[in-house]
C-alpha cells in the first residue's frame, strides 16, 4: 500500500527549496540530487561545526542564488552572510527576534466545532495513553515560557521520571548547585520544564534539582516555563493557565 510521502519530492516543494541548508536535494539521496547537491550535502553535514558550517553554508546559498536568483534565493543569502557581519551571528539575531517576537502566554487549540472535535479526540487519546502508564500524553496544546512559581508549592510537584521519590539534597553536585544559586543566581536559560497531562497532573520533566537547590538557597519563587497536553490549560486546578496568569 502506497504511504502519503511516497511520491513526494522536495525539489517541487516551495517550503523546502527556499530554507537554508535544506533547498532542492538536500536529504535526498545522490542519484536524486539536483546540480550543486553535493555542495548542499557537505552544508548538511558540516552544518552543527562553528565557522566550517558557516562558511560551506554560504557556498551553498551563493550556489543557489547563482543558478536561480530568485527574491528567495537572494534573502537566504543574506541570511547567511550574517555570520561574517562583527559582531553579529544568525544565533543572535534569532535570539533577539524570540525575545521580542514570541508571547509569553501562547495557547494551540483550532477554533470552532472543528477544534472542539479535535480538542475531544486529543483527550481521549491522552486517557488511553495515561490508562497505559503514561504519564504525558497528546499534542501541546499551550505553555506559559516563563513564570516565578512558588518554590515550596513547586516542590510538592513530582518529578516525571520519579525524582520525588529521592532525595535530592544528599545526590552528588546538590550543594555546589546551591552555592552557585547563591552567589551568581539563578540562570534563566535552564528554566525548570513543568508538563501539564490532558487529567490536569503536573510533572517536572526538566529542572527537579534545581528546583531542589533554589528552595535550599533560599528563593521564595523560581522561575520554570509550564507547558500544556491535550487543552489541560482549560481544566480547574492549581495549574490552570488563568489562575496562572493571575500570579504575574
Amino acid at each position: 500500500m502506497a504511504g502519503p510521502y511516497d511520491n513526494y519530492d522536495p525539489r517541487r516543494d516551495p517550503f523546502v527549496r527556499n530554507q537554508p541548508h535544506i533547498g532542492p536535494g538536500r536529504g535526498t539521496p545522490l542519484s536524486q540530487e539536483t546540480p550543486g547537491g553535493l555542495l548542499d550535502q557537505a552544508a548538511l553535514s558540516t552544518s552543527m561545526i562553528p565557522g566550517i558550517g558557516d562558511v560551506v553554508g554560504l557556498l551553498s546559498d551563493a550556489n543557489h542564488l547563482r543558478k536561480e536568483p530568485t527574491a528567495g534565493n537572494f534573502g537566504m543569502s543574506l541570511l547567511g552572510a550574517l555570520p561574517f557581519v562583527p559582531a553579529m551571528s544568525v544565533g543572535r539575531a534569532i535570539k533577539k527576534l524570540d525575545n521580542t517576537g514570541q508571547k509569553n502566554v501562547w495557547e494551540d487549540i483550532p477554533p470552532g466545532p472543528d477544534g472542539a472535535e479535535w480538542l475531544k479526540q486529543e483527550r481521549q487519546y491522552a486517557a488511553e495513553r495515561e490508562a497505559m502508564g503514561f504519564k504525558v500524553s497528546g499534542a501541546s496544546t499551550g505553555g506559559i515560557r516563563e513564570i516565578e512559581l512558588d518554590g515550596e508549592f513547586l516542590s510538592t510537584v513530582p518529578g516525571q521520571s520519579g525524582e520525588h521519590l529521592r532525595d535530592l539534597t544528599q545526590e552528588a553536585g546538590f550543594d555546589e548547585l546551591v552555592e552557585s544559586i547563591k552567589t551568581r543566581g539563578f540562570d534563566l536559560d535552564e528554566k525548570p520544564l513543568i508538563l501539564v497531562n490532558g487529567s490536569g497532573t503536573a510533572y517536572i520533566s526538566e529542572g527537579n534539582h534545581r528546583i531542589a537547590a533554589a528552595v535550599a538557597a533560599g528563593m521564595k519563587d523560581v522561575p520554570v516555563e509550564v507547558r500544556y497536553f491535550a487543552g489541560s490549560q482549560q481544566l480547574d486546578g492549581p495549574f490552570n493557565i488563568d489562575t496562572l496568569k493571575g500570579t504575574k
